[in-house]
């Protein structure tokens, strides 16, 4: 990235994307395979604080008041109460279905700290009627799992584990509900936020990483993978300005194509 913008060159427009019905957190975006709609998944603050999982199938044009938003919970069953439910990185299913990931709470881990987040994959038609998965990393010694994006059959998350300061990153198999961990070397703490298949079994993989070294303190990454030995490839990092020392993290949160 270079260090000189001109203000009057890169000028970026925003507009206002919505739920009618509430406060909306956008939180991932593909587009409707064969279509110009797109999905957008997300969550919508409810009336008591809750938070509710969100699904859009529309057109970006009209701040998404001519599309369908549904609203999308993981289950709650007759000993876990679902309060909470957040959206992440939507993608194609099968025969028309969607993928949407991300986290939810139930009663039991309301009030754990930091926030007691479990994981989730779901399949199926937009309005939730599908299949949900609970995503348990690490043998399910977790504190807090958030899912971020899926694509071609895998997905890509984060944990933590209970007392531990450091961060965890792993891919999740949608296939097999299989997760392996995902960690740069000498990393003490690695993200994944975003996925994209590139065809066959090769990925590319967008987050980054924490690390003691000076000059390589806190970068964000590109990495590929390679799916059938599990192997990555190619990890790159990159340093806003290429500063030497930064006081901040700065992960890649997605990967953006454009035709």
């Amino acid at each position: 990235m270079s260090q000189n913008i001109n203000s009057g060159v890169n000028t970026v427009s925003y507009t206002d994307f919505n739920n009618p019905a509430g406060q909306t957190t956008i939180q991932g975006i593909r587009g409707v395979s064969e279509s110009e709609n797109v999905y957008i998944a997300g969550s919508l603050l409810s009336e008591n604080n809750l938070v509710q999982g969100l699904i859009y199938e529309g057109t970006l044009k009209t701040k998404g008041n001519e599309g369908k938003w549904h609203v999308v919970n993981f289950p709650s069953t007759p000993t876990a109460e679902v309060v909470n439910t957040s959206c992440y990185g939507p993608n194609n299913g099968p025969y028309g279905t969607v993928q949407i990931v991300g986290s939810y709470k139930i009663t039991a881990s309301a009030d754990k700290a930091p926030s007691g987040n479990l994981g989730f994959y779901y399949e199926g038609p937009i309005d939730g009627s599908g299949t949900w998965i609970q995503v348990s990393p690490n043998g399910g010694n977790t504190n807090n799992v958030f899912v971020h994006s899926v694509m071609g059959g895998l997905a890509v998350g984060n944990y933590d584990i209970e007392n531990d300061k450091n961060g965890y990153a792993f891919l999740y198999n949608t296939i097999n509900n299989e997760c392996t961990d995902f960690k740069v070397p000498d990393s003490l703490t690695t993200t994944l936020y975003g996925i994209w298949h590139n065809g066959g079994g090769r990925y590319t993989i967008a987050g980054g990483d924490t690390r003691l070294k000076i000059g390589k303190k806190n970068p964000a990454l590109f990495a590929g993978y390679y799916f059938k030995k599990k192997k990555k490839t190619n990890l790159k990092t990159f340093s806003y300005k290429k500063e030497k020392t930064l006081s901040i993290i700065i992960p890649f949160l997605g990967i953006i194509i454009f035709d």
